[in-house]
């Protein structure tokens, strides 16, 4: 009940006067409120999702992606690098999983590193879910290059170079289609057999001198024991695959 600031009689709320002494009653004091929201208060989320194409014949190709929401809505925060599922091959049918696997882990780690935190996931295996605190500090996306050869063959030689690829475009699909590939820089030219392995001290000169250059350029190779793991994606017999190299680039 409103106490009366003449005579420090009570009354009734409704009155408008005191009944006692007859004094106004005292008007009421907005009440202020300061709320600071700060963005470590702001989470965003993310989560998993494998995006599938037909790489050929024999083979369907596949791909893991992190999609987060954040303030700004969705944006693709990474990605792994490619692995294949080999359709004729009956034998060891847990070769997709080995393929898979590797790459699913690379995409964990990669955005625990960054920041984000596991938390309780339905669905798939693949579907792993994260928050992370909105922070200026946070890390930028990044999207995942692979380095690979490319050659025209001569009468008794191969004209070979590397170049870095990845994917086009930043929208994932999540059914089959065909991949389109995007293409980044380009060592210069040298010699590769027609017959057998192209490895050899020119090659592996080209190959230190582009990913040289790649660094140079803002692309971060992944370690080598995180490389070596990630040539399990592509094949078993991860010795013939010398030249792989995988880099992180930030948007």
């Amino acid at each position: 009940m409103p106490i009366c600031e003449g005579c420090g009689g009570s009354f009734d709320e409704n009155f408008k006067f005191c009944p006692y002494c007859g004094r106004a009653k005292p008007a009421l004091t907005p009440l202020e409120v300061n709320l600071n929201i700060s963005l470590k208060d702001v989470w965003e989320t993310c989560r998993i999702y494998m995006a599938i194409w037909d790489g050929a014949v024999s083979y369907i190709e596949y791909q893991f992606y992190a999609e987060a929401i954040g303030p700004n809505g969705k944006y693709i925060e990474g990605e792994s690098p490619t692995f294949r599922k080999f359709l004729m091959d009956q034998a060891t049918a847990d070769k997709g999983y080995i393929a898979s696997e590797p790459a699913h882990r690379f995409l964990v780690n990669q955005l625990i590193s960054d920041g984000w935190e596991a938390i309780p996931s339905g669905g798939q295996w693949w579907e792993t879910q994260f928050r992370r605190r909105v922070i200026v500090e946070n890390l930028k996306p990044w999207e995942l290059w692979i380095l690979k050869y490319e050659s025209n063959p001569h009468k008794k030689w191969l004209s070979m170079i590397f170049t870095l690829s990845r994917i086009n475009g930043t929208k994932k699909i999540r059914g089959k289609d065909y991949p389109e590939y995007v293409f980044y820089g380009q060592s210069r030219e040298f010699k590769g057999k027609v017959i057998g392995s192209f490895r050899s001290e020119e090659s592996l000169c080209v190959l230190e001198e582009f990913t040289s250059q790649m660094t140079k350029e803002g692309f971060i190779p992944v370690s080598q024991a995180v490389n070596e793991q990630l040539k399990k994606c592509l094949c078993e017999k991860t010795d013939i695959l010398w030249f792989y190299r995988c880099f992180i680039k930030r948007k």
